[in-house]
């Protein structure tokens, strides 16, 4: 019977032993827990950061896409308006000498007798 209460003994050291090392460890392991968890909440921080600067750059991205889109239409206009030049100028002039204008439209009436 000793045996047996010598082994009761053996357990109830052993863990109480086991609950006071598990104790110092998490004792010992709270500071870098705590280092870890400030690391992360600003790892964190730094993400929202980033993803808003995404979103702005995307934005403008977005709008400087569409500001050279409409430039580029702008210019495309202006350049078929400067294209159209010479052959206005050309009727005006054969207008004002008294020509026959190269319209398609006048030259049409021309031939069906309507003035």
């Amino acid at each position: 019977m000793f045996i047996v209460y010598l082994s009761l003994v053996i357990v109830i050291f052993s863990l109480a032993y086991l609950a006071f090392r598990a104790f110092k460890t998490y004792k010992d392991m709270k500071p870098a827990l705590k280092s870890l968890n400030e690391t992360s909440v600003r790892l964190q921080g730094r993400m929202e950061l980033l993803k808003e600067e995404t979103t702005h750059l995307t934005q403008t991205q977005q709008a400087i896409a569409d500001d050279v889109q409409l430039k580029k239409e702008s210019v495309q206009y202006t350049m078929d308006s400067v294209k159209a030049v010479p052959a206005s100028f050309k009727q005006v002039w054969y207008a004002v000498k008294g020509m026959n204008v190269k319209n398609p439209a006048v030259s049409a009436r021309k031939r069906s007798g309507l003035k």
